[in-house]
C-alpha cells in the first residue's frame, strides 16, 4: 500500500512538534536560537514556510523579551499581509 504524504500534514505535525519543544527550552534559547528559526521561516519562499512562521510566532509570542515581541509583531503583520492568501489563513 503506499500512502502519499500530504504537505499541509507534515506542516501541521511540524508545527505540533515545535510548539512543544518551547516547554523545554529556557528563555535565551527562545529569545536567540528557536526566535530566529521563526524569522527565517517568515523569510522563506515556499508558502508552507510562512504559514508554520506565523503559527509558530502567535506560540512563542508570550515568552519573548520585550524587544523581541516588537520585532515579532512587526514580522507577523508582514504575514497577515502576505500576497499568498493561504499565509494570511494560517495567520488569521
Amino acid at each position: 500500500m503506499i500512502v502519499a504524504s500530504d504537505d499541509s500534514v507534515v506542516r501541521d505535525k511540524a508545527i505540533e512538534s515545535l510548539k512543544k519543544v518551547t516547554e523545554f527550552l529556557d528563555p535565551i534559547a527562545i529569545n536567540t536560537k528557536y526566535f530566529a528559526l521563526c524569522k527565517r521561516l517568515r523569510k522563506g519562499d515556499i508558502f508552507s514556510m510562512r504559514i508554520a512562521a506565523s503559527a509558530l510566532y502567535a506560540n512563542v509570542y508570550p515568552k519573548l523579551l520585550s524587544e523581541n515581541k516588537l520585532s515579532a509583531q512587526r514580522k507577523f503583520k508582514k504575514l497577515v499581509a502576505d500576497d499568498t492568501p493561504m499565509v494570511r489563513w494560517g495567520a488569521a
